[in-house]
């Protein structure tokens, strides 16, 4: 299940140390490089529910609450 940006920002990170905030920005960054190449495979099927695209969408929201509240937003992806 997918929660929103913001819920997700409230229940796992609000109050956490700007390290953290890097350490999640790297990881959902992963997350993100990972699903990207599973999409991309020829003949792509979705392996999963909500498939890889809405988990993509759904991590790019992540990553942008994260920059926006870390105060990383210049941080490429």
């Amino acid at each position: 299940m997918m929660i929103s940006p913001n819920i997700y920002y409230e229940t796992n990170m609000k109050g956490k140390s700007r390290e953290n905030h890097l350490e999640e920005i790297r990881l959902v960054k992963e997350d993100i490089r990972e699903l990207e190449e599973v999409i991309s495979r020829p003949g792509y099927v979705s392996s999963m529910f909500p498939d890889e695209r809405t988990v993509l969408e759904w991590n790019r929201e992540y990553l942008a609450i994260l920059k926006k509240e870390s105060g990383k937003e210049e941080v490429k992806d």
